[in-house]
């Protein structure tokens, strides 16, 4: 189930990607987050490891990734360095 977590390039964005954009930002920090809806998120600065409940596996995420993070899954975010992202929920 976790690697249904995909990565995407951004040279391939439409505009459609940037309706309804939120921006985030978070010192350093670690905690647990469920997912109601599907986040597509592009990480504009910093680093955070994303580990699936009960697992020691994780993806690590950096500046430059664009990340899809599917509805239903629970994840712990360790932030290494502070992020900033933009980010959209899909409930679909």
């Amino acid at each position: 189930m976790f690697l249904n977590l995909t990565f995407g390039n951004t040279n391939k964005l439409t505009n459609t990607h940037f309706i309804n954009v939120h921006r985030w930002g978070c010192p350093p920090s670690k905690f647990p987050w469920t997912y109601d809806a599907t986040e597509t998120f592009y990480l504009v600065k910093g680093r955070v490891k994303i580990y699936p409940d009960n697992s020691s596996e994780y993806v690590e995420v950096h500046a430059g990734d664009l990340v899809v993070l599917p509805k239903g899954m629970s994840y712990t975010w360790d932030v290494i360095v502070a992020v900033d992202k933009y980010y959209k929920f899909d409930q679909q």
